[in-house]
Parts: C-alpha cells; sequence; structure tokens
C-alpha cells in the first residue's frame, strides 16, 4: 500500500510538471520531503506514529488537494445545476466538519496526560514496545508501582532484547534502589548495539558511587558514545572527571570538567569539581570563581559554601570568608568549620 501511495505522488508529480501546474508540483514536493524527514526513511527518530508529525505534510497535501480542486469548483460553477446540489453539498460539507470536530473532541480527551494517550495507543499497537515502557513510567509517576512494573515486563516480554525496555525496567529498578537487578538490565542496554544515553549513564553514576572507578569510566564513555544530549554529556564528563581526581590525576580531571561545562555551562557539579582541581593546583582565585558559580546555580549547597570560605581565607579576604561560614551555618546550623578554616578566620588581623 505505501509503495502504491508512492508511485501515485511520483505520477501525479510528473504530471503536474509536464503541464506546468507549478503549485500541485510544489505540495507534492513539500509532502515527499517534510514526510520523508519524519518516517525514517532518511533519519531513523524512534517514533512510528504521532500526530505532530504529520503537522507540515497535511499543510503540503493541502495544497495539492487544493490545486486540483479550485479548478475543478471554478469550471463547474459555470455549468446549470439543479438548486438541490447546492443543498446536498452544503449539507455533505456539514456532516464532514461535524465528524471531524467529534473525532476532535474525542482526541482532545486522550492527550490528558500520557497514561490516557498511551492507553489510546495500546489499543492499536498492544505490543509497541515504547508505548508499554512510557505507559509504565507514567503509572509509576501516578504511584501505581504495582500496574507500573506489570507493564515493563510485558515490554521486556515482547523484545528481551530492546535497549529501551532494558533502559526502562533498570532505570524504574534503580530509582527503587533495586541496585542489583537494575545493573543487570543497565549492563545490558549499554552492552546493546543501541544504548539509551540515560541509562547508561545511571550505571556510570551506580559504579562511581560504589568506587568502581574503572567500570564508571566504561559507562561514562559508553554513554558519551550514545549521542547524548548536552545535560547527560556533561554529566558523562563529570564521572569522567571524578574518575580521574580518584587516581590523582588532576590535569586530566580538569580537562573534563572543562569539557563538561561546554556541554552544559549550568552544571553545578562540574563548577564545584574544577574547583578542587584548581585548589589541588594552587590557583586560588580560579578556585573561588568555580564555587561562586555553584553557589549561584546550587543555593545553600554546604560543600561549596564550606570551599568558598576555605579558598576566601586562603586569599586573605577574611570578612568576606566571615560571611560566607555565618551564611553556611544560618542555612546548615550543625555546621562546624575545619581546624585550619578556623584558623584562618579567628587569627588576628595585622595592623
Amino acid at each position: 500500500m505505501s509503495l502504491l501511495a508512492a508511485l501515485a505522488l511520483a505520477g501525479l508529480l510528473a504530471w503536474a510538471l509536464a503541464k506546468g501546474f507549478r503549485t500541485t508540483a510544489f505540495g507534492v514536493l513539500a509532502f515527499a520531503f517534510s514526510y520523508c524527514l519524519v518516517s525514517n526513511v532518511i533519519v531513523l527518530i524512534g517514533t512510528n506514529m504521532a500526530e505532530r508529525l504529520f503537522f507540515v505534510p497535511s499543510w503540503a497535501l493541502s495544497i495539492t488537494v487544493a490545486s486540483l480542486l479550485v479548478p475543478v469548483a471554478g469550471a463547474g460553477s459555470r455549468l446549470p445545476k439543479p438548486r438541490a446540489w447546492k443543498t446536498i453539498g452544503a449539507s455533505l460539507l456539514a456532516v464532514l466538519v461535524a465528524a471531524l470536530a467529534a473525532r476532535t473532541w474525542v482526541r482532545i480527551g486522550d492527550w490528558r496526560s500520557n497514561r490516557y494517550l498511551m492507553d489510546s495507543v495500546l489499543k492499536c499497537y498492544p505490543r509497541n514496545v515504547k508505548a508499554l515502557i512510557v505507559k509504565a513510567d507514567a503509572e509509576a509517576r501516578a504511584g501505581y508501582q504495582g500496574l507500573a512494573r506489570q507493564f515493563y515486563d510485558e515490554a521486556l516480554g515482547v523484545r528481551p532484547d530492546s535497549s529501551y525496555a532494558l533502559a526502562g525496567l533498570g532505570t524504574y529498578l534503580a530509582d527503587r534502589g533495586e541496585d542489583g537487578a537494575a545493573e543487570r538490565l543497565l549492563l545490558a542496554c549499554a552492552r546493546s548495539s543501541e544504548p539509551i544515553p540515560g541509562a547508561v549513564l545511571s550505571l556510570a553514576l551506580m559504579y562511581l558511587k560504589g568506587q568502581r572507578y574503572e567500570e564508571a569510566l566504561w559507562a561514562a564513555d559508553r554513554t558519551l558514545q550514545a549521542r547524548p544530549g548536552f545535560s547527560d554529556a556533561a554529566t558523562a564528563r563529570v564521572v569522567r572527571g571524578e574518575v580521574f581526581l580518584a587516581r590523582g590525576e588532576v590535569a586530566a580531571a580538569q580537562k573534563e570538567y572543562r569539557l563538561a561545562l561546554e556541554e552544559d555551562p549550568e552544571n553545578s557539579a562540574a563548577h564545584y569539581n574544577l574547583g578542587r582541581c584548581l585548589e589541588a593546583l594552587d590557583d586560588w582565585e580560579g578556585a573561588l570563581k568555580e564555587y561562586k558559580a555553584t553557589e549561584r546555580l546550587a543555593p545553600g549547597d554546604e560543600d561549596a559554601l564550606y570551599a568558598r570560605a576555605q579558598a576566601e581565607a586562603r586569599l586573605g579576604r577574611l570578612e568576606q570568608a566571615l560571611q560566607t561560614t555565618e551564611r553556611l551555618k544560618a542555612l546548615h546550623p550543625d555546621f562546624i568549620p575545619g581546624r585550619k578554616l578556623w584558623t584562618d578566620l579567628t587569627r588576628p588581623k595585622e595592623r
């Protein structure tokens, strides 16, 4: 059926060009180009069907149909016709508009949330893995954990090798603290031919938390290979930096944090850890700048405030360090400054 439709469009384009119908030719070409972009022909976008993908192709088809019907309507208007024809034509148009309006009204209800939308999708495609995972995610967020687990398991049952299904259930289990089962699923996703960046990043963070540095480095590299978004790429760079910092490779860690900030300038962890690197290199001015950026992005972060106060004290800016410490104590009343910082802050000022 799709091949016949493509052949029909090609034939229509050839006819329009031969007859000099430029509007019709434009409509066909616009439809073909825009539809190819969203139909997984040129680029795999991972979505099989969605109304939003047909907005521009629909506009192009409307131009094509209108360019064909307007001349026909114009010719027909010059012919004598019974009065009843107008009534019939108007009635048919009214019925068509009413039917489309009714369908639109019903469809609006499906878009209330992903829970309702996926119910609609699964009626048509009950074994669609992506729809099952999105439905599971929605049920989990709504608090229906039993239903969520049912849909996750169903998706994995449909395609046990699907990286999307492995990522969905693995991330769900990781969020619930079931690290052993989550690791097995996320590792399978990472080793697949199409790893899901966010899921592999979760695996990297899990390894980093457990101080399994070589595995964390591998998972972070795998995340970067999977073409992640800016935020995930930045976090993967932060993981790599943490591994290098744990090894004592300060220069390598600094490079990773700077790359992370190129991906996402608002990544507070990258700013804080870059400050740690600059501290190790005895660049206290640079470190202070990064700690200020961290505080701006993550107000109230105890580590960032403490590091800022320490940097200010090391630079001899004791009044500023005292103000930062007071702000830290106000936010964290149980805070006790380290001995070195306390000594710097309480040292008598030189006259």
